[in-house]
């Protein structure tokens, strides 16, 4: 006949994927633009945090890039009359300063202290006025070098790089749903202080549920993947449901002193408001055979590692081995040792 092995196990609802928001930055939380329970679409603006030293740092780059930008179009841009004008206004007002420390230390220069006289010293700063003019005025007419224009783009450039961390940083502030989903848990609220990595909130769907059920260690070696599985709920007790492995976690859990891994069982065609949490019962169906030769369970001895069955021949009884297969409880396959028709001895 036909015969099913199964294990049994108990177990309950679980999330099938659950995401926990965190904090990309520190800052203070200046909006919560969800509640606890509610749906919410993937992009949807989340949390957003205020940070007074990203908000600065953000205008101290819009402004360095700006002065960075200007100097640079200033050295490209070729000298305006006005420039020239007022060039050639120091370059004259140094030149007549100059000529005037020239001829008041003229006036002095026999005099014995005349190297470190007043007239000297002040001939000296006039001198080093006039170069400058010179050089203000040479390189107003002139441009700016090439060596000068890669320097300003060069600064120009990590400006703007400088700008697009501060931007990002801003941005970091916003929080936004990576995915669909509805806001389980929220761990913060409007004005307090969060770290980087903090916990923020987390985001479910709690109609995808999964059976997460414990195996005993000494039946996970006959579960698999792809295992049909027939599932009763606590809470529905009149309903059966229908499932399927899809994985075994390979981390065993030692609750309550008995060693137990996690099968995951995914369900199928489920039409209840089912909740996480909720306590489930399982049957898994680790192996199905057809036309199996079967006896009765209790039939079987084990022997010395031998298993035995006592059969019933022309009024004696003999001991025969036995290889066994499937085993329901009730009955067990028999692969070799016995044949169709032949009596057995039950305990």
């Amino acid at each position: 006949g036909r015969i099913e092995a199964t294990v049994d196990a108990l177990g309950s609802l679980a999330l099938r994927r659950q995401v926990e928001v965190v904090a990309r930055t520190g800052g203070t939380v200046q909006t919560l633009a969800v509640q606890a329970g509610e749906r919410v679409a993937a992009g949807a603006l989340l949390v957003e945090l205020a940070s007074p030293e990203a908000r600065e740092g953000l205008v101290q780059a819009e402004s360095a890039l700006a002065l960075r930008s200007a100097e640079l179009e200033q050295a490209l841009a070729a000298p305006d009359q006005a420039s020239i004008d007022l060039t050639v206004a120091r370059l004259k007002r140094a030149t007549v300063l100059r000529q005037n420390a020239q001829a008041d230390y003229d006036a002095i220069a026999d005099q014995p202290e005349a190297e470190s006289s007043d007239e000297a010293l002040a001939l000296a700063a006039a001198k080093l006025e006039y170069r400058v003019a010179q050089s203000e005025y040479d390189r107003t007419l002139r441009g700016a070098s090439e060596l000068d224009v890669e320097r300003l783009r060069a600064s120009v450039a990590e400006a703007q790089r400088a700008l697009q961390r501060s931007q990002e940083r801003i941005e970091q502030l916003r929080l936004h749903a990576p995915a669909d989903g509805i806001v389980m848990e929220l761990a913060v609220q409007v004005g307090q202080a969060v770290y980087a990595n903090g916990a923020l909130l987390r985001l479910a769907d709690p109609a995808d549920l999964q059976v997460r059920a414990d195996v005993s260690e000494l039946d996970i070696a006959e579960v698999a993947a792809g295992q049909a599985v027939v599932i009763w709920l606590d809470a529905f007790p009149g309903a059966l449901l229908q499932g399927e492995v899809t994985s075994v976690l390979p981390t065993p859990s030692t609750a309550r002193g008995m060693t137990t891994y996690v099968a995951l069982i995914e369900l199928e065609g489920v039409d209840l408001a089912l909740r996480p949490g909720m306590g489930a019962n399982v049957k898994i169906t680790t192996g199905v055979e057809e036309n199996a030769l079967l006896i009765p369970r209790r039939a079987v001895r084990t022997v010395e590692m031998r298993q035995l069955v006592r059969v019933v021949e022309g009024g004696r009884v003999s001991d025969v081995a036995v290889t066994t297969g499937l085993s329901n409880g009730q009955q067990v396959q028999v692969l070799s040792g016995l044949a169709e028709g032949q009596q057995v001895l039950v305990d």
